[in-house]
């Protein structure tokens, strides 16, 4: 049980580092360490303004998802394990899923 909350929080943190990419892309504030930048791989490729705002999109997309993923976690390992046992129910316990008191 102390691997999958140690799991959801990793997510969950992991998910608000992304932050940090969006914020940066969109220029809603300024972080000293990184710069605002319209180039991508290490200044090879122009993207332009446009370029920057859908990859700042697709950093809050990734922060979203891992957030989800973390915050989810509990709730839906259940539900893979229903999903895993082919629908029968009475396959799936507390004592199956980690759940059951000790």
């Amino acid at each position: 049980m102390l691997i999958n909350v140690l799991a959801a929080i990793y997510l969950i943190v992991h998910g608000l580092i992304h932050l940090i990419g969006f914020v940066t892309n969109f220029q809603i504030a300024e972080i000293e360490e990184i710069t605002y930048s319209t180039t991508v791989l290490a200044g090879r490729l122009e993207i332009g303004d446009v370029g920057t705002r859908v990859l700042g999109i697709a950093w809050l997309l990734g922060c979203r998802g891992l957030r989800y993923l973390g915050g989810g976690h509990f709730l839906l390992t259940p539900l893979v394990v229903v999903v895993y046992a082919g629908g029968d129910r009475s396959l799936v316990g507390p004592q199956h899923i980690g759940l059951a008191r000790r």
